[in-house]
């Protein structure tokens, strides 16, 4: 249940950055929430889970420079 709560984050962070424009904000909050899924997951079910938590921090970097491009421009 865990790890499907966690693709469902993910799944949905995706979607969010489909959108025209990005919704950066809500896309990292559900990154941050799979990460953290996957990592209890992982912890719990002792099963690696390397190629989905290095996704999701990779997508987290995007956003993350993605929201402080868009913090400079306000500036």
């Amino acid at each position: 249940m865990m790890r499907d709560m966690g693709d469902y984050f993910l799944t949905e962070s995706k979607r969010l950055l489909d959108e025209s424009p990005p919704n950066n904000p809500a896309a990292q909050h559900r990154l941050t929430w799979a990460n953290e899924l996957f990592q209890r997951y992982s912890k719990m079910e002792k099963v690696p889970m390397k190629a989905e938590l290095d996704e999701i921090n990779q997508l987290l970097e995007q956003v993350e420079e993605e929201l402080r491009s868009s913090s400079d421009e306000d500036d």
